[in-house]
């Protein structure tokens, strides 16, 4: 009996601290979920500040223009437009504040110093008015600066306050991501921990045991040998059911643990942080045993269309298909996680270092496209979408991780600008250029914020009349110390990188000021504005036309919009829609580059064009290649039997002029008249052209 206490003893002190370890475990899991839980619920309210920054830079942009209409209307003596315009300010200013105490709580100082400069704007904004009724310009002037002071304080203010929020955001996010990180670490520690205990537990049932079985043996011995009065030692009695139990509860505990760690909610696949931990382990294993690895990185195409027209829902179910999909058709072995969004990778380990292992990818991504291909079911309908992949192999494409899924992702890129639904290889002109375009989005970003992009316009003359007919906006950066920088230069990374309906933006609001500047000077020129595909397809376009028009009305025919055929014909039905509504404002629309795309004259009945831009490619060739002759005259006689107007652009040569003037195009643009000018250049070009 005292052998068995004294076992049992032992037993429950190990009993006592293994439960109290995992006890420990299981309060860090709670932990882990608890970050979780707090970072979406920090995402969540960082979402909802970011929409009051945007409203509140809105109300700013409104107020600004609200103040240089009442300026207007009191130099004109309109006494009418003043008031509506009073009026309109009044309220604009009375939505700031509002706005401004939804951002109190995150930036009380900035915000307080926002709500004393706008104290005095009234004042200063009836000085100058009253200057201006008096007719007293340099005093009206003096406190017109005052009032652009007040304005550029309140924006100052405004950026100081939205960056001071982002700052405690992301360091409560890294706050709460180490937390976190603490606690995964933590929990393998007390695992390790209790995996020792097990051991010290195994050892010490073995030698409790040990001696009661050398005991038996002896016994059965002694029986066998015809010895009596043998004495058999009791059994002990089993004291390990409840360390099994909580051995179980660990186990499932543990398993919970690494499902929240690496597994994807939505899909079941493993995420983003399982495959940077098999792209560590892969490099290892590769340079220990001279093999290669490949990682195809996949992005499904065009699907925020899906959800945009579908809804988040569909998006869920589509990309659940998609990965059931990617599980099925990748090989046996491979490693399927999904990245983030709609983008996916495989990671394939214990590749030759041969000339096969390009073919055998590329065969892979092949197969992958074709499966992707096929029509997902949304409830009744079928959607019908493709998948671009971008393929690194290390170590040709990079030695760690990070490297890899850089050169994969910057392929795949790749593979979206060649059509889509195609395989691209990385290489390291394609790594160097990625990375050439990261540092271009960020100086976009900045030179976004800096007010550095501005529409420059060049004139579009009737040469038939010698007049000028017309301006396309084209938008240049002013960059600090690269001087002028033109748009071949970064429209592309825009695009790439979803800032284009940013700079978008930019030179509509600009265009439509300087027509309306061009309007009440009496000029009346009308103003051409790109879109592009992702503004077209934006409602966000539509919203900002129709709230320019709500502060300051403009005659709809004096600004204009072109889209090229190419970005027409993406997503057709969404395009026609847009450009719909567009026209239904009374606004002109043009297609640029006529002649390089895919058009059909049905399209051009579709769309309601009223603007032809013939492209300078055929315009450069007209004096000596008959096939451009031939296109151009046919694109003329095309726009005369539709009843549109036709442009030729890019026209560099007297020659070129004449020519397109003999075939019927009148108007014409290019360096022949003169560059894309800023609007004082603009002006000062058109009153020395109508003085000639």
């Amino acid at each position: 009996m005292t052998l068995v206490r004294s076992v049992s003893f032992r037993l429950l002190v190990l009993t006592l601290a293994m439960i109290a370890v995992l006890g420990l475990t299981v309060g860090v899991l709670r932990s882990v979920v608890q970050h979780e839980t707090a970072l979406d619920a920090r995402e969540t309210a960082q979402n909802q500040q970011r929409q009051h920054f945007d409203a509140v830079h809105r109300s700013l942009s409104s107020v600004r223009l609200l103040l240089s209409t009442v300026s207007s209307a009191a130099l004109t003596r309109d006494a009418a437009a003043e008031t509506r315009a009073q009026g309109a300010l009044a309220e604009a200013q009375a939505q700031l504040d509002r706005q401004l105490d939804a951002l109190a709580p995150v930036a009380p100082r900035e915000i307080a110093a926002m709500r004393e400069s706008m104290s005095g704007l009234p004042a200063d904004l009836h000085v100058v008015v009253s200057e201006l009724r008096a007719g007293r310009m340099p005093a009206a002037e003096q406190a017109a600066v005052a009032v652009r002071e007040r304005i550029r304080v309140l924006e100052q203010k405004l950026a100081d306050a939205e960056e001071r929020g982002a700052g405690d955001y992301q360091a409560l996010r890294e706050h709460e991501r180490a937390a976190a990180a603490r606690g995964v670490r933590l929990a393998w520690i007390s695992t390790v921990v209790t995996v020792l205990l097990s051991a010290l537990l195994v050892l010490t049932v073995a030698r409790s045991l040990l001696r009661p079985l050398r005991q038996v043996v002896a016994a059965v011995r002694k029986v066998s040998a015809g010895e009596s009065g043998v004495v058999l030692p009791p059994r002990p009695p089993d004291e390990f059911t409840d360390i099994h139990v909580a051995l179980q509860q660990f186990s499932d505990q543990a398993q919970r643990l690494r499902a929240i760690a690496y597994r994807d909610a939505l899909t079941g696949l493993s995420n983003r942080a399982r495959l940077e931990e098999a792209l560590a382990d892969g490099i290892i294993k590769c340079a220990r045993n001279g093999q290669s690895m490949a990682l195809m990185f996949m992005d499904l195409d065009n699907f925020k269309s899906v959800n945009e027209s579908l809804g988040h829902s569909a998006g869920d179910r589509v990309l659940r298909e998609a990965a059931r999909r990617l599980g099925r058709l990748a090989p046996e072995g491979a490693l399927v996680c999904r990245y983030s969004g709609d983008k996916f990778t495989i990671v394939l380990e214990g590749l030759k270092r041969d000339g096969t292992q390009q073919l055998h990818l590329r065969r892979l991504g092949e197969t992958l496209l074709r499966g992707m291909a096929e029509p997902y079911q949304t409830g009744a309908d079928f959607l019908f979408t493709t998948m671009s992949v971008g393929i690194a192999v290390y170590p040709m494409d990079g030695q760690t991780a990070e490297q890899i899924v850089s050169s994969a992702d910057a392929a795949m890129y790749l593979a979206k600008r060649s059509g889509r639904n195609n395989v691209q290889f990385a290489s390291p002109e394609l790594t160097e250029d990625a990375k050439r375009k990261l540092t271009v989005v960020g100086e976009i970003r900045r030179g976004l914020v800096a007010g550095e992009f501005l529409p420059y316009y060049q004139p579009i003359v009737d040469v038939r009349e010698g007049v000028v007919a017309g301006a396309e906006a084209l938008i240049r950066w002013h960059h600090p110390q690269r001087g002028i920088v033109l748009p071949g230069e970064f429209i592309r990374v825009a695009e790439d990188s979803g800032l284009i309906g940013d700079l978008g933006d930019v030179c509509l609001t600009r265009a439509f000021d300087q027509a309306l500047r061009w309007s009440d000077a009496s000029s009346g020129i009308p103003i051409s504005v790109n879109l592009s595909a992702r503004q077209l397809h934006d409602r966000k376009l539509l919203a900002t036309v129709e709230q320019l028009q709500s502060v300051r009305r403009l005659r709809p025919d004096l600004l204009q919009f072109e889209i090229t055929e190419s970005a027409m014909m993406e997503r057709p039905d969404l395009s026609q829609l847009a450009l719909q509504e567009i026209r239904g404002m009374g606004h002109k629309l043009g297609i640029d580059d006529f002649g390089t795309g895919y058009s059909s004259l049905g399209y051009l009945q579709r769309f309601q064009i009223d603007r032809i831009k013939i492209d300078r490619t055929f315009v450069e060739r007209i004096g000596w290649s008959r096939q451009a002759r031939a296109i151009v005259s046919a694109t003329l006689a095309l726009c005369k039997s539709l009843e549109l107007e036709a442009v030729a652009e890019g026209v560099e040569t007297r020659d070129q002029m004449d020519s397109l003037k003999e075939l019927g195009c009148h108007l014409q643009q290019g360096y022949l008249f003169t560059p894309a000018l800023p609007p004082e250049e603009f002006e000062l070009w058109v009153r020395n052209r109508a003085a000639a």
